[in-house]
């Protein structure tokens, strides 16, 4: 982790695919950005290109956040490379590429860790290499597929998993199912309830809260949380780590 991140105990940034408001979304310099603001770990999305490359892309097609068009699994890897993934946001980061997976767990080695969202790519291939990269201790994964979630638990009892608070009617019983490390909520759903849920269940919980108001995240601390699924890192900082 990074200096700042071991001088806050008890509660961590996670920035929503990277700083995402001070550069484009998953990429180099967004994964960059959010590290030098302090971030413990660095959201992402994976799917997979046409010839099997690990690519880091929220959509599944390119026409959003790059220059190209069409389904990401329809291109190779060298043809997506080849794409601009900036200058969408801001002439300022035009010619960003779309990064591979290994791209961002080389970037992401001995700055913080990862929380790796399986969109469309095989699971055992994307913690074979993470793994490779050493940062499989610094990471945890999460797929809105049960199938998948599954597979990444039967593949490695070890791993950190991440499951969402909103996707079950059953949230003891998908506990006892995927027996994951942390459970995000959103931040309208965090109470005093959910807190002693995860506690009993030695369950880190995490609020997704994409807002800027500072007493906000000091009262979901105080509920319990440890973990913050943020698009404003500054107001992270301005909540818990004055120094920033």
């Amino acid at each position: 982790m990074t200096e700042v991140a071991q001088s806050s105990s008890t509660v961590q940034m996670v920035c929503h695919r990277g700083a995402n408001r001070s550069a484009p979304e998953n990429t180099l310099a967004s994964t960059r950005a959010a590290f030098d603001l302090g971030a413990d770990y660095v959201e992402l999305d994976v799917r997979q290109s046409a010839d099997g490359e690990l690519v880091v892309i929220h959509d599944a097609t390119l026409d959003r956040t790059t220059d190209g068009s069409g389904p990401v699994e329809a291109l190779t890897m060298a043809e997506i490379a080849r794409l601009d993934a900036g200058s969408w946001f801001n002439a300022d980061f035009g010619g960003e590429r779309v990064p591979t997976f290994a791209d961002v767990l080389t970037g992401a080695q001995g700055r913080g860790g990862l929380y790796v969202e399986i969109k469309d790519a095989d699971a055992a291939a994307v913690l074979a290499m993470t793994e490779q990269y050493g940062l499989l201790g610094q990471c945890f994964f999460w797929s809105e597929v049960p199938a998948v979630l599954e597979q990444l638990r039967d593949h490695s009892p070890e791993i950190s998993l991440m499951i969402r608070h909103k996707d079950y009617d059953d949230l003891d019983a998908a506990i006892r199912r995927f027996r994951p490390n942390v459970l995000e909520y959103l931040e309208s759903t965090v109470d005093a309830v959910e807190i002693q849920r995860c506690q009993k269940h030695g369950v880190r919980p995490m609020a997704f809260y994409p807002g800027r108001d500072v007493a906000t995240f000091r009262r979901l601390a105080d509920l319990g949380v440890v973990l913050f699924n943020l698009d404003e890192p500054a107001a992270f900082n301005r909540a818990f780590r004055s120094s920033l």
